[in-house]
């Protein structure tokens, strides 16, 4: 049990929400808050399924690289540095949408 004034961060890099996360992590809002929480119990499945559409949705992987790639453009547009990290995640996406469309 949390004592009061305790808090739980929930974060997703990519940006999804909290309730997402849970649902991902096979948790829902009444295993971090059970005394405070009861939306689960009146609609159960409701995050599970937008969840599953919204990654149903998302499938295409080849999407991340060209993200990735929109990213890396945008950053040198903005004179930000690139670090060794980001440069090596460029040229993996870069290979990844070469080999998809047939080139080497």
């Amino acid at each position: 049990m949390m004592d009061k004034g305790d808090r739980v961060l929930i974060h997703c890099f990519a940006g999804c929400d909290p309730s997402d996360v849970l649902t991902a992590i096979g948790l829902d809002w009444k295993d971090i808050y059970p005394d405070r929480w009861d939306c689960a119990a009146k609609r159960p499945n409701e995050a599970a399924r937008k969840w599953a559409q919204r990654t149903l949705a998302a499938l295409d992987p080849l999407d991340i690289e060209r993200g990735i790639l929109k990213l890396a453009a945008a950053a040198r547009r903005a004179g930000r540095p690139e670090s060794i990290e980001d440069r090596a995640r460029v040229e993996v996406a870069v290979l990844r949408l070469r080999a998809a469309k047939g080139g080497n």
